[in-house]
C-alpha cells in the first residue's frame, strides 16, 4: 500500500469519526433544548408550550408533587457567563417573553398559543394558607402580559373559544406529558439535523466543538505524522538490505 493511499484512508476514517461526534453533540442539543427536553432538572417532567414557558411536574423544598406554569428561562441561566448562554444563530423573537409563574396546576389544554385549564390557590392574597383551597379557571395566551383568572366558568369558557380552545375539555399532567413522550420518540435522524435552523442555538450548544474540533485535527496531525514516519523507517530498512 502507498504512503499517499493510507493517507487518504486515515482521513477518510478520521472525517466519519467527526462526523459521527458532530451528530452526538448535536443530538444532545436537540435533546436537551427547549423543544424536545422531557425533564427539566434532575427528574423533573416538563411540557414545552410557547417559547419560554413550559408546563413542569416537580416537588420544590420536599413539599409534595404540583404541576406549574413557569420559565425555561430560570432552568438554565444557572450561574455561568452571560455571553456562553447568548443566542448565535436564529435568536428567537420572543425572548423577551414575560415571566409567569402559577402553581398547583390540577388540569390543562393547550394549543400552540394558549394554555388553559384549573389551578388550585391554596394561600390568599396576603399569603396566608387558606383552612379550604380554592379552585380557578385561567387562561394565559400568546402576547398576554399575565395570566387571566375565572370564577365564572361562562365568560373562561367564551374566552376559550375567542382562542379556538375547548376550555371544557381538560386533561392531568400525566395524559398530556405522556403523549409529548410519544411524539418525541417519534423524532429521528433528520429531525436532528435541522433543528440548529428552526431553533435558538447558543455558545453553550456549541462549546463542545470548539474542544472537540482542535483536539480531532490534532490527532489527525499527529496519525499523519506517524505513519509517514513509519513509512520511511520501512523504506530505509529495505533499502539497507
Amino acid at each position: 500500500m502507498s504512503i499517499l493511499s493510507l493517507r487518504i484512508r486515515i482521513i477518510a476514517i478520521a472525517v466519519v469519526v467527526l462526523l459521527i461526534i458532530v451528530y452526538l453533540v448535536m443530538s444532545a442539543t436537540f435533546h436537551n433544548g427547549y423543544d424536545h427536553s422531557v425533564i427539566a432538572i434532575d427528574d423533573d417532567e416538563r411540557i414545552p408550550l410557547w417559547y419560554p414557558h413550559q408546563l413542569v411536574k416537580w416537588c420544590p423544598g420536599g413539599g409534595g408533587l404540583h404541576v406549574d406554569l413557569n420559565d425555561w428561562r430560570d432552568f438554565t441561566s444557572g450561574t455561568l457567563p452571560s455571553f456562553v448562554n447568548a443566542p448565535i444563530l436564529w435568536k428567537r423573537q420572543n425572548s423577551q417573553a414575560p415571566r409567569v409563574e402559577l402553581e398547583n396546576i390540577i388540569q390543562v389544554n393547550f394549543s400552540t398559543n394558549v394554555v388553559v385549564g384549573v389551578s388550585e390557590m391554596k394561600e390568599d392574597g396576603n399569603g396566608v394558607r387558606m383552612a379550604k383551597p380554592q379552585r380557578r379557571f385561567f387562561l394565559f395566551a400568546y402576547g398576554m402580559k399575565e395570566i387571566r383568572f375565572y370564577s365564572d366558568e361562562s365568560i373562561y369558557l367564551s374566552d376559550c373559544a375567542k382562542y379556538g380552545i375547548d376550555g371544557r375539555n381538560l386533561k392531568t399532567f400525566e395524559d398530556c406529558y405522556a403523549a409529548f413522550v410519544s411524539s418525541e420518540e417519534k423524532l429521528g435522524f433528520y429531525d436532528i439535523l435541522k433543528y440548529p435552523t428552526v431553533a435558538e442555538v447558543t455558545v453553550s450548544d456549541i462549546l463542545p466543538l470548539l474542544f472537540i474540533v482542535p483536539a480531532w485535527v490534532v490527532c489527525l496531525i499527529c496519525l499523519l505524522s506517524d505513519t509517514y514516519g513509519y513509512r520511511k523507517e520501512c523504506l530505509t530498512h529495505c533499502r539497507d538490505k
